[in-house]
């Protein structure tokens, strides 16, 4: 079953008449993790920002269909976009801005957010020195967005660059804990990362993007065959460098 097809999307900027985007289709499956990848400037995060609805300054044409698999229902987004700084409230605490989504969902008692956040933070062993969110650094900061987005466990996880900005041994053990929750609470997820070891490591499959003559395009999706569970120890081993070579040689273009 899919979670989100995408049927016929033509869209472009608000101020630009050549359409980025031209009949792309594309399907995400549920309960799966699924990479964008492409090179600089191809329409990654404007794609995330399509699926995600949204779509300020990019213009869809009547034809573009966006179809959410979620029970006749809208489903739950959570988005942690590239610009991660922007999307806190760094005037409140930590916790505050992990409980966020609870209070605007509204539907747990304060108490049931405090646990929610507490057994969250422990699962990460999320633990920084201070509570204020300025006085945090960039990984950490970055690190509380990630969480804020599994706080209320989405029906659609969408992240962009989640892990740039984490030094490489916290990256590591970041990764190793973010997919083994992925995985153990089965949540569709969507993955833009620059890091072609680090996408082949977190999918199952991935949509490889690429421009020409001004439009982008779906050039493959590739299905990753790497059995589960993986850790970020693993990101150099035989199955991912091979798969990484392949990719390399097929999709990176000079």
């Amino acid at each position: 079953m899919n979670a989100v097809e995408l049927k016929n999307i033509r869209a472009r900027f608000s101020l630009r008449k050549t359409y980025l985007f031209n009949d792309i289709n594309l399907e995400i499956p549920s309960e799966k993790i699924t990479s964008i990848y492409g090179p600089n400037a191809v329409g990654k995060t404007t794609l995330l920002r399509i699926i995600a609805n949204i779509t300020r300054n990019i213009k869809l044409d009547k034809s573009s269909f966006i179809s959410y698999n979620h029970n006749g229902t809208k489903p739950y987004i959570a988005f942690a976009p590239q610009d991660y700084l922007a999307s806190l409230l760094p005037w409140y605490g930590i916790d505050y801005n992990l409980s966020l989504p609870l209070k605007v969902k509204g539907n747990h008692s304060d108490d049931e957010a405090k646990d929610i956040v507490i057994k969250l933070k422990n699962y990460f062993n999320y633990k920084p020195d201070t509570d204020k969110v300025y006085e945090l650094s960039g990984g950490q900061k970055q690190m509380l967005v990630l969480l804020r987005c599994l706080v209320v466990k989405p029906d659609l996880l969408i992240l962009d660059e989640p892990f740039s900005a984490l030094d490489i041994y916290k990256g590591y053990k970041l990764r190793d804990a973010f997919l083994k929750y992925l995985e153990d609470n089965k949540i569709t997820t969507l993955i833009v990362s620059h890091n072609l070891e680090e996408t082949v490591y977190f999918s199952d499959n991935i949509v490889f993007l690429k421009h020409d003559n001004g439009t982008t395009f779906i050039e493959s999706v590739e299905n990753i065959d790497i059995p589960h569970p993986r850790t970020s120890i693993n990101m150099y081993n035989a199955l991912i460098l091979e798969y990484v070579k392949q990719f390399k040689e097929k999709y990176i273009h000079d």
